[in-house]
Parts: structure tokens; sequence; C-alpha cells
């Protein structure tokens, strides 16, 4: 028992010595009036022992501050890799550096905050379901063992708080960009979407001894725990955004959290946002996902939770936040459909993700003032997606998400069809060009058979918002100008214009 469990249950046992004193001498009524003195004692013993916490989150658990010469040997010391060249990458309270080794290869260098080693078991559960994800074709890392064959390496640094143990590890370095450097298009969300459900699901099939270190009931950043946003309500200004995560906060307790029983569970990567998805240009320069980073937040959770919070990062990408939910829907729904309380729940929840951003950063940078610029940048971008899809509102956002996922999963998996005898083969031919035209695509067909089904990949419809099924009549003898009557099929504005 630490000395802070042991004051506050010396406080409790006081208390209930004391009032159970005064109820016997007095009225009830009298007592009533009595207790609310003992609430206004209870919230200053606990704005006290908030502060103690912050002081000892201060002293103890640190984000790392290593130099790149300290980087250059810890790297030489565990791995007997000679670096060449090394460059800081962005991070929340951890340090990662992207290392290149006279070897010719890139790593990532992971200083894990200091907190972490208290969680040795957690962090290992991370490091192999990583490599599980690896062997099961999805793209993340590879943790790479040290001169000793360990994963997960326990140093003593010092980041000039004094000598500090800090877990370390090295990853290999996965192709690409970030995806918030690149312009975001519907396709490419919807592959994001149906990364982050794959995840969900490949994870389903995972053993492990600790899993149920995952479950992770104290992390703040899960979406079960909302609630407890209210705590932190005081590092946050007064004004518009205060006001808004109150109402989210109430609508979550009174909305989601009485659903939780009808949500499948799964566990959840947990941090889909747009610094932890790679992206890299195909054969024709569209970009698609090429690396999911970053298991820290890795919990026990919801399918849903994973689908509100990749929506919720994925709306910073635009400049109507509306417009990114549809494409991320679309992918995860194409490999697991929602239930209709997971459906209902999804405004709310994604609010809710977008009210963490908005809040905890501003409790950080109490305890991480050196990275203010970085915190503070993520929370503006989600304070000001937060604004605009609460002034939307429930019922306009769900009918753009759910009207546009639809649409793009239609027009995702689209096949046209015809039947016609053989010699009608010089009809398909003219219909298949006249389709080509019309979707400002390139192929060529020699169609030999009587019936033939030709995909059209969603990247070809740049000109429509929608493709309708094609179908020729199936006659011994086509009759004249039949190609005039199947083409309006296609899509009747594309004829206009």
């Amino acid at each position: 028992m630490t000395s802070r469990q042991a004051s506050e249950e010396i406080v409790e046992a006081f208390w209930i010595i004391h009032l159970t004193t005064f109820i016997q001498c007095h009225s009830l009524a009298k007592c009533q009036q009595k207790l609310p003195k003992l609430s206004s004692y209870q919230a200053s013993l606990q704005d006290e022992s908030l502060a103690a916490d912050d002081q000892n989150l201060r002293k103890m658990k640190t984000k790392p501050n290593l130099s790149e010469s300290q980087v250059v040997d810890l790297v030489k010391k565990l791995y007997h890799l000679t670096v060449t060249d090394v460059q800081p990458l962005p991070s929340f309270d951890d340090q990662n550096f992207d290392v290149a080794a006279s070897d010719g290869r890139e790593y990532v260098f992971k200083i894990l905050n200091s907190e972490w080693t208290e969680n040795t078991t957690l962090v290992g559960v991370q490091t192999d379901t990583m490599s599980f994800l690896r062997q099961n074709g999805l793209p993340v890392q590879n943790t790479l063992p040290n001169f000793k064959g360990e994963l997960i390496c326990c140093e003593d640094l010092d980041c000039g708080f004094g000598p500090q143990k800090y877990l370390v590890r090295l990853l290999t370095y996965l192709p690409g960009v970030t995806i918030s450097k690149v312009p975001p298009s519907p396709q490419l969300l919807l592959e994001v979407g149906r990364m982050a459900a794959k995840i969900d699901e490949t994870l389903q099939k995972m053993e492990h001894p600790h899993l149920c270190t995952l479950l992770r009931t104290e992390f703040r950043w899960s979406l079960s725990r909302v609630p407890i946003l209210e705590s932190y309500l005081r590092f946050l200004d007064e004004g518009p955004v205060l006001e808004m995560v109150k109402s989210v906060i109430q609508q979550y307790e009174t909305s989601v959290a009485p659903k939780y029983p009808n949500f499948r569970k799964c566990i959840n990567h947990g941090d889909l946002n747009e610094l932890n998805i790679l992206v890299e240009p195909d054969e024709k320069n569209n970009f698609r996902v090429s690396g999911v980073l970053d298991f820290v937040d890795m919990t026990s959770g919801y399918f849903i939770h994973e689908l509100a919070i990749t929506i919720a990062h994925m709306s910073t990408l635009y400049c109507n936040p509306a417009e990114a939910g549809g494409p991320v829907l679309a992918g995860f729904t194409s490999v697991f459909p929602l239930n209709e309380a997971e459906r209902d729940c999804l405004y709310i929840l994604v609010l809710s993700r977008l009210c963490q951003v908005s809040v905890l950063p501003c409790y950080f940078i109490t305890l991480h003032p050196e990275n203010s610029e970085y915190i503070m940048g993520i929370r503006r971008k989600a304070a000001g997606v937060l604004s605009r899809l609460w002034e939307q509102g429930k019922e306009r956002v769900e009918k753009i998400w759910f009207q546009s996922a639809a649409e793009l999963r239609t027009m995702d998996s689209l096949q046209i069809c015809w039947i016609v005898p053989d010699r009608g083969t010089q009809l398909i031919s003219q219909v298949w060009r006249a389709v080509c035209m019309a979707v400002d695509a390139s192929a060529s067909c020699t169609p030999q058979w009587n019936l033939m089904a030709i995909s059209l990949h969603c990247s070809h419809l740049r000109t429509m918002k929608r493709l309708y099924p094609l179908y020729a009549i199936n006659a011994a003898h086509p009759p004249e100008g039949c190609l005039l009557h199947l083409i309006p099929l296609i899509h009747p504005q594309v004829l206009k214009e």
C-alpha cells in the first residue's frame, strides 16, 4: 500500500466515525446540511492528490530527450551497427529516430517514456502483436533483437532529469510518408478503413499468455473512459470548446454507455492517426497504404472504437471534416459491418475521440512543456474538427457518412454485365468502347463468350458520382439503335456533357 492510499483510508475512516456520531446526535435534515462541507473537503483533497500526482509524473515519468550522439552510441553498443545518419521523428511522449546504418539499411530507434519500465509485459505483448500481424500479411514493423537476442532493452540513461531506466527498441523501417503529407482521396481513405478493420479482425485470432494486460482499465485514451475527461477540464480554457466537451461527455453517458453490451469486442490498435499511417504511390501514382506504426495505445476494446478513432483522425485531413467519414466507413464495413447500436453511437464516439485529443494535450504540456508545439498542434486540429462536426449535428453528419459509404461500396465492387448471342460480338465491343470512353479509362476487350463480366476499379470513375449497372438485350437480332438505348444507363450526366 502506498502512503497516498494509506492517508486516503485514514481520512475515509475519520469521516465515517464522525458522521456516525453526528447522525446519532442530530436529525437527518441537519446531517444533510453537513454533507456539502464533506464533499468540498474531499474535492480539496482530490485536487491536492492530483497535484501530487503531477509532481510525481514530472519526476518519474519523463519523455526521453536523448541527443543524436547518445543514439549513435546506444545503437552501436546494443546492435553493433555503425550509424551514418540520425534524423528525429515526431512523437507525443516517447522519442523516435530514423537511423541509417553502414549496412545500407534504415531503422527506427525508439526510446519509450520512462513510465513503460513499469509495464514491460505490456510492451512485450505489443512487440509480439506486431510480429503476428506481419506474419499475417499486414504492413507493420518488426522488432529486431540486440546482440544478446533481446527484443526489448532496459537502459540507464540521463536525459537531463538524472539517471533513469528507459526501454529501447530497434524497429524495421517501412517505406512511405505519413498520410498527413499527401492529398487525401476517397479511395485512399477507403483503404485506411479496410486496413483498420483487418487489423482488429486478424487480432481476433492471436493467442498470447498476457493478453489480459491489454485491459488497461486506467488508460486515459481508451474510448471506454470518456467520462474521466471531466477531471481534466480544469486544464482547458473557458470557451466554446469547453462547453462542447461537457455536452459530448453528457451524451456519451446517456446514449452510448448503455449500449456497450451490444458492441462487438476485439483488440484495438487504438491510435490510427494521420502520423501513424504511411502511404506511397503505386504504378499509377495513386497513393496506397504502405505501413501502420505505433502500437503503444493497444487496448482490449471494440470494433466501433477503432472505426471512431480512425474517422476522427482522418477528418483532420479535410477542409470539410464530414467528407472523411464516408470513405473510412465504407472500407471498414466492407470487412466488418456495423450492427444497429454501433451505427447509432458512431457519431458521439467520433466526437468523444476528438474531445480526448482536445483536452488531454492541455494536461500533458504541463508535464512536457518542451514538446508543447507538437502537442498543441495536434490539439488545435482536433478542436477545429470537433467544432465543425458539432455544428453540423448528428443527423446531417450521419447522412453524409452513410450515403457516401453506400455509394463508395457500390463503386468499389462494381461489375458491368451483359448477355448477347455469339453474333453480338461487334455490339459488345462497341458497348465496351463506349463504357471506356464514358469513364475515361483505357481498356481493350475482345469477348468470345455469351456471358462476360467486367469490373471497373473505383479510381477509373473520375467524372462520375454514380455508375449504374449496364445490361444489353438478349436477342437473336439486337434492335437497330440498341447501343443508344444502352449508353444512357451508364450515367445520364456524362451524355449531357
